[in-house]
């Protein structure tokens, strides 16, 4: 399939787990939980493509996952140990590269897990040209406040913009996809800290994949819902490199700046 319609697949995916959302919140005593939300999607996937329903599956590993130790490749790799995953994923068939979604429901400000997130995405998006890359996407939500807050964090302590809200705009509709620099992503202490933690195994650190220095991010679809003074939103994001600036991150010169425990 072209990145288009992994999309559109996607978009009809969100809208399905949006229904989802709403049958349930409307309950005397909702519960809304990240399964739920991630069950929804699933289920939202299947229904949306049923000849690719095959192709998906929950907590696929990350094709890093194994990498060797980076300071000391002697150490080996992670081995049977703690692998890293994506919640969603579109196994890769006939040439076509897959996708995979990470999902945050928020009861509380969660920044640097959604920051991990974004690094997660973007590892395994690699710097391979966009039409041969693994399509990826951050489907995140929760009580608004809290979801307003994290993102808040980010661009305040992180320099990484997640616009999604369809509010605040002069038109109507999605906001303009913003640009993600990895590279300062990486100067910040959020940035950092949360690739550190992501590549981390037991003293060790899985050597990251080549990546791109600067990606786009575009609010795909979104919702909020406000009953009396309780709100909640869902967004659904694509990380792409269309329009980012060009070039990889230098790993050599960033590797001196993380302490190792080898």
């Amino acid at each position: 399939m072209r990145g288009s319609d992994f999309t559109k697949w996607m978009t009809c995916a969100f809208h399905h787990t949006q229904a989802v959302l709403l049958q349930e919140i409307i309950k005397p005593r909702a519960y809304v939980s990240e399964e739920l939300v991630r069950t929804a999607l699933v289920h939202g996937l299947v229904q949306s493509k049923p000849s690719e329903a095959h192709r998906i599956d929950v907590e696929g590993q990350v094709s890093w996952s194994g990498n060797q130790c980076w300071f000391n490749q002697s150490h080996g790799s992670p081995g049977k140990g703690r692998t890293i995953q994506h919640d969603v994923i579109v196994e890769a068939a006939d040439g076509d590269p897959g996708a995979a979604c990470e999902v945050k429901w928020l009861k509380g400000q969660k920044a640097k897990a959604v920051a991990q997130d974004v690094w997660k995405l973007a590892l395994s998006r690699s710097n391979r040209p966009e039409r041969k890359a693994l399509r990826t996407f951050l489907l995140i939500g929760g009580e608004r406040k809290k979801l307003s807050e994290t993102t808040r964090y980010l661009e305040d302590n992180g320099k990484l913009n997640v616009n999604w809200s369809k509010r605040g705009g002069r038109r109507p509709g999605l906001p303009r996809p913003t640009d993600v620099s990895l590279e300062s992503f990486l100067k910040t202490a959020t940035g950092k800290g949360s690739l550190v933690k992501l590549i981390a195994w037991g003293k060790h650190h899985r050597t990251p994949p080549p990546c791109l220095r600067s990606l786009r991010l575009t609010a795909r679809a979104s919702w909020e819902l406000t009953v009396q003074t309780h709100g909640w939103a869902l967004c659904l994001l694509e990380l792409h490199r269309h329009g980012a600036s060009p070039g990889s991150i230098s790993w050599s010169a960033i590797k001196p700046t993380i302490t190792s425990r080898c």
